[in-house]
Parts: C-alpha cells; sequence; structure tokens
C-alpha cells in the first residue's frame, strides 16, 4: 500500500513508491571505491546522520534532462565548513554538473541516456585521478523515459556499481523466472557485472538521489525521490549548474574521453523484451 511521502525540501510531492524494507540494496566493493568503513554497507539501512543537499538550479523544470538530473546527498559532520565540498568551481558560483546524452541499441530498439559527471578538487594524485576525483551516473530510459539501468563509472571510465530499477527486475523475473544460480536478481545473467541494489519506480520519471559519503567522496547508495528519507538532519539546500557538453569537450569537462560502452553492462544483464 502506497502512502503520502513529503519529497526533500519541498521539491516534489509524492506518493510513496515503497516501504523502506522493499528498497533493497547489496554490498558490492567497487574498483574506484574503497570498502565501506566499519558499520556502513552498502544497504537499504544506509543512514546519512546530517548531509547537504545538491539540486539543479534553473527554471527548466519541464526538461527530461532537468527532471532526471541527480539530487546529490554529501554527508556532512559537525565539523564540515558550509558550502560546496570541493566541488569543481569557484566558492562564490555553483558547483557544475556535465551533462551528456547517448543512445544505445536494446533488443534493435534504440534508447536515450544520460551521463551526469562532476568532479572535486584536489585529492591525492593517482592515475585515476590525476584531473580530480570524479563521479559518474549513466542512465539508460526504458520506453515509458523512466530510468531503468544506472551505472556509476569511476573517472578513468571504469564500471564501479550497477543499479536496475525495480520495475525492470519485475519484468526480468516474469521473462526469465526466478534469479540464476549465486544470483540475488533476476536481471543478472552470470558472472561479471553484480546488481549492487534496486531503485524504486516513482510516479513520475525523476532522476535519484545520490548518496556520496564524507570520507572519500564515495558513492554509496542510489534511491527514487519517493522513497522514505535515509537524512536525519539537512544541513543546507544549495544549488548545482547544470551544463551540457559534447563528446568533443567531455575529456576537460570531468567526462573520460572514452567510457565503456553500455553494451558491456547490458550484455551482462537478462534485459526483457519489454523494456
Amino acid at each position: 500500500m502506497r502512502t503520502p511521502s513529503l519529497l526533500l525540501l519541498g521539491l516534489f510531492t509524492l506518493p510513496a513508491c515503497a516501504p523502506p524494507s522493499e528498497e533493497t540494496e547489496r554490498e558490492n566493493t567497487p574498483p574506484d571505491q574503497a570498502s565501506p568503513p566499519p558499520g556502513k554497507t552498502e544497504s537499504a539501512e544506509i543512514r546519512f546522520t546530517r548531509a547537504r543537499i545538491f539540486v539543479p538550479s534553473g527554471s527548466d523544470r519541464k526538461s527530461p534532462e532537468y527532471l532526471l538530473a541527480p539530487i546529490i546527498v554529501h554527508e556532512t559532520s559537525n565539523g564540515s565548513r558550509t558550502g560546496h565540498p570541493g566541488w569543481q568551481g569557484d566558492e562564490k558560483k555553483n558547483p557544475l554538473v556535465y551533462l551528456a546524452r547517448s543512445v544505445v541499441e536494446i533488443h534493435g530498439v534504440a534508447y536515450p541516456q544520460l551521463i551526469y559527471s562532476w568532479r572535486y578538487g584536489e585529492p591525492e594524485k593517482t592515475a585515476e585521478t590525476a584531473n580530480g576525483t570524479v563521479r559518474i551516473l549513466r542512465m539508460t530510459l526504458d520506453s515509458s523515459g523512466y530510468p531503468a539501468v544506472y551505472e556509476i563509472l569511476a573517472g578513468n571510465g571504469e564500471l564501479a556499481t550497477v543499479h536496475v530499477s525495480r520495475g525492470l527486475e519485475q519484468e526480468s523475473s516474469q521473462e526469465h523466472g526466478e534469479p540464476l544460480p549465486g544470483r540475488r536478481y533476476s536481471v543478472e545473467r552470470g558472472p561479471g557485472v553484480k546488481v549492487a541494489g534496486l531503485v524504486e519506480d516513482g510516479p513520475l520519471a525523476l532522476g535519484p538521489l545520490v548518496f556520496v559519503s564524507l570520507d572519500g567522496k564515495r558513492v554509496v547508495s542510489l534511491s527514487c525521490r519517493c522513497s522514505p528519507s535515509r537524512i536525519d538532519k539537512v544541513d543546507e539546500s544549495l544549488h548545482y549548474d547544470l551544463l551540457p557538453i559534447t563528446k568533443a569537450d567531455g575529456g576537460e569537462n570531468g567526462l573520460p574521453d572514452i567510457l565503456p560502452p553500455t553494451d558491456q553492462t547490458l550484455g551482462a544483464l537478462r534485459i526483457p523484451r519489454k523494456f
């Protein structure tokens, strides 16, 4: 049964998509991110005691790119300073999230993709973080325009985690049956890509909440905007600017020159014909 749930900070008012126990996520250790500290795993129980929330600025609230842009939830501490946490851009300006578009073919049909990326300041220098710590969210939309496959990618373009919508898992279960041996979800084909969790389907096609940890700025969870809040206290509500980019200038703006093709991920999933 659905119950009313007020979206964070009055952005939208939506009916709840599922009880808290239904938003399941599984512990996963992506190549770009260190293992979660003791006591904090990637699960539906993850909560931030305090956080800052970043939403896209601007008034173009009817465009799919705006509506599907993520709400980025940054964990904070008592000693955290105000403003954006080392995000690319001047402290006096909004941080930037870059938007790129792509298309992928599934069962002979072309489906749109939206790719959102943002970059933090100067971390410890590694091959992967030579230009700062980059976080990338690539979403493949289904025939209804809802996000169905969520990929979190590292700054070097390496796949970190995969989430799928609950609707996709349900369709896969109807077409393919029970999960394969050793798999948790029906949508998982076999070894290789492991689905980290499910994102509930809201009544509207909207971007997810992306939870970023205080330590290491790791993406530790995704959730639907309609799901019950996982934040005890919101310190600030801030904005980021959404900036479209092209393939030509992507490498300079937080997006790797070459992202792995999505068919590597989709090929490891049992995508149903009804997509």
